[in-house]
């Protein structure tokens, strides 16, 4: 059976095999030394006994034959007691120390600690003799001589005691001689048997896992190389260890690579820009399809030709020198030329290549950017048009940036502030604008922008003499990749101030100079067309009735002049009105005057309401009909009509009986043969200050529809 095994595994299972024997081989080793070591402690224990046994009978030989002998050193000394208590002193002093020995050496064995527990008895029963001996000496006793028998005897015993236990010691010391050998020739066994062992596994490892791994590091290098080559690789690897992954991975980058290749074929094929190569000579090693429609050349009339017999003859010294630069700096960035495009017309390119120092080419990518230049000329053209209104705008222009500094500004805002551009570049706009928006001039675009944007200010600028005057403002912001940037209009309205002040002077003198006469005048008028200076001929009353209806039509034309005055300076105030009650009121006005050009004027009952001024509807509805009277033919009916329409309220003014060819308007009453040019006059200017009024309260009026047969249309807010 064979295992399917990671490298890791495999090592791990190799380092096992190879700790394991040499656990085994250390383990027996340390048995075997610890057992040499036990023999070596256990013979020095025995030799030791030995000695010290042979000590111990010689001191007691020794000593106890001295004490039996004692009549043979009285010479010696001056007491024969004393002799026998030195000899006995020192001899006991010198078993204790013996046998002290002998217990420590023989305490781990009690068998052999009972024997020297033994000779110490046999040894204390000698020293009892000893003393029986020197009391019966010094007591001069007669049994003397059987005591030191006695003792002899003892002290044979003893020996006899020592030696057979000296003689059991020697035979166990040749035991352990014996055993001691046997362990050292196992010893060298063990080694021996270690080191093939070792060898013998070391092989195995070399042959069973290096050798294939070996084996499959080859086909690793094997395939890598054919991989750089491009060739095919050889089959995968059986198993599943890190060798037969990273062949795995070999043969996926393979078929990546082989997946890039083809992306990228189709790439080069299929892409827009033109993608080329080109040797040291510039000249054309490779090119991609879109030549042929960029170019107009394919690729088979470009490959071995010069790059430089396309371009046009002013790029041909610029274009060697950009790739020749790129030798020296590879990082260089994309150039233009432009090239000539098989038809003849001129294609705008902009190239990225790279050198490659390894291959000695240009790599290439060429993007037709002829639209871009185009439109890019089109932008510049269309900025150069914008700054040429801009200079020629009749207001000031000025650009400013969020903290109020002017950054740019036209001729005419030079002209209005009396300063030019390069003195207010970079200044505060808040030092030439003079307003209670802003305490500082760093806090002008603040204040402005709460008031001037979507609206236009007046306020109080000034000039660079030091002069003061007028002006509108109004505030655009716009954003720039600089930041928040903000247009500021400036208009000098020093003129039409003045226009203002006289029309409201040319008001107070229509007012007072022009309308108190005409109505002295047409106070005189009635005064004669009721008799009061006598009967007048009937044609002299006509023409007076006429002056009448003239002065009357002028008089409502300067009211409706004060009216739109009044409005504008708001003096006028708007509320909801009854329409029925301003349609009867221009009934009564203008009942006269229907009357005398022949035409039926009625008004049908209406609940409408609209929010207006009351006085200023109800004059603009009469300057509009009484002008409708004027225009219309003898004969006809017009009615008054007032309706709630889509949330408005609509007044509307119908001729009910001319003919559609004969209908008038008020918009072109030109078209209408009248005789009376000043009647004409007068229609155009009621229309004129009509329209105005009608706007100024938020309303429209239209003219002229066919299909509903109308002379006007008002339509109110609700």
């Amino acid at each position: 059976m064979r295992l399917d095994l990671r490298l890791l595994h495999k090592a791990l299972l190799v380092a096992a095999v190879m700790f394991i024997s040499e656990l085994l081989f250390v383990s027996t080793l340390a048995i075997l030394i610890e057992n040499t070591k036990s023999q070596l402690e256990e013979d020095n224990r025995v030799r030791g006994i030995i000695s010290h046994l042979a000590d111990l009978s010689g001191i007691s030989s020794v000593g106890w034959a001295r004490a039996s002998l004692h009549p043979l050193l009285v010479k010696e000394y001056s007491s024969p007691g004393q002799v026998i208590l030195e000899d006995r002193s020192l001899t006991e002093s010198k078993l204790q120390v013996e046998l002290s020995t002998l217990k420590s050496l023989c305490k781990k064995h009690p068998q052999e600690l009972d024997e020297i527990d033994e000779l110490e008895n046999q040894f204390k029963m000698g020293a009892i003799l000893v003393d029986q001996y020197r009391r019966m000496h010094v007591t001069k006793n007669d049994r003397h001589l059987s005591a030191r028998d006695r003792l002899l005897q003892q002290s044979e015993a003893v020996v006899s005691s020592t030696d057979r236990i000296i003689d059991n010691y020697k035979k166990l010391e040749e035991t352990l001689i014996a055993e001691r050998a046997t362990t050292r020739r196992w010893l060298k066994l063990c080694l021996a048997a270690g080191a093939i062992l070792n060898i013998v596994l070391a092989l195995v490892v070399i042959r069973s896992f290096f050798g294939a791994i070996t084996s499959r590091l080859d086909t690793l290098a094997e395939n890598a190389r054919r991989l750089s080559a491009g060739e095919p690789l050889q089959p995968l690897m059986s198993g599943n260890d890190e060798t037969a992954s990273v062949d795995m991975a070999f043969h996926q980058m393979a078929d990546a690579l082989a997946d890039a290749s083809r992306k990228e074929n189709a790439l080069v094929q299929n892409a827009v820009d033109v993608i080329c190569s080109l040797d040291g000579n510039k000249t054309f090693t490779s090119v991609s399809p879109a030549s042929l429609s960029v170019w107009g050349h394919s690729p088979e009339e470009l490959v071995g030709r010069a790059s430089t017999d396309l371009l046009a003859l002013d790029e041909v010294e610029k274009f060697k020198i950009a790739l020749s630069s790129l030798i020296e700096k590879p990082k260089q960035t994309p150039f233009e030329t432009r090239l000539k495009h098989k038809d003849g017309r001129d294609v705008d390119l902009l190239w990225s290549a790279r050198w490659s120092k390894r291959d000695k080419a240009f790599y290439c990518i060429a993007h037709d950017i002829t639209d871009r230049k185009r439109a890019e000329k089109m932008l510049k053209e269309s900025e150069a048009r914008i700054n040429t209104i801009i200079e020629h705008l009749p207001v000031g222009v000025v650009t400013v940036d969020n903290r109020g500094l002017i950054k740019s500004l036209n001729p005419r805002a030079e002209a209005i502030f009396g300063y030019i551009a390069n003195e207010l570049v970079d200044g505060q706009l808040g030092n030439l604008i003079e307003s209670p928006l802003f305490e500082r001039a760093d806090q002008a675009v603040d204040g402005l922008r709460t008031m001037a944007v979507d609206q236009v200010l007046q306020l109080e600028a000034k000039r660079k003499n030091g002069e003061h005057f007028p002006i509108e403002l109004s505030l655009e912001s716009f954003h720039t990749i600089e930041g928040d940037h903000f247009l500021v209009i400036v208009q000098d309205i020093t003129q039409r101030l003045q226009v203002e002040r006289l029309k409201k002077e040319f008001v107070a003198m229509i007012s007072h100079d022009l309308r108190t006469p005409l109505m002295s005048v047409e106070a005189s008028l009635t005064l004669l067309s009721i008799g009061a200076c006598g009967d007048l001929p009937e044609q002299v009353q006509v023409e007076i009735n006429d002056a009448e209806t003239d002065i009357e039509e002028v008089i409502r034309l300067t009211n409706g002049l004060l009216a739109i005055e009044k409005m504008s300076a708001g003096k006028l105030s708007e509320n909801s009105c009854s329409l029925q009650t301003i349609l009867d009121q221009c009934l009564q006005d203008v009942e006269i005057l229907a009357k005398k050009f022949a035409i039926t004027f009625s008004v049908e009952p209406t609940s409408a309401t609209a929010f207006v001024n009351e006085d200023l509807l109800t004059r603009s509805l009469i300057i509009l009909t009484s002008n409708a009277l004027r225009l219309s033919q003898p004969g006809c009916q017009l009615a008054l009509t007032a309706v709630m329409q889509d949330g408005a309220t609509v007044v509307r003014l119908v001729q009910l009986g001319c003919p559609k060819s004969e209908l008038s308007t008020l918009a072109n009453a030109d078209q209408i043969n009248i005789v009376d040019s000043t009647r004409h006059a007068q229609a155009d200017l009621g229309f004129a200050i009509c329209k105005t009024m009608i706007e100024r309260q938020g309303g429209s009026i239209t003219m002229h529809n066919l299909e509903e047969q109308e002379m006007f249309c008002l339509r109110l807010p609700a």
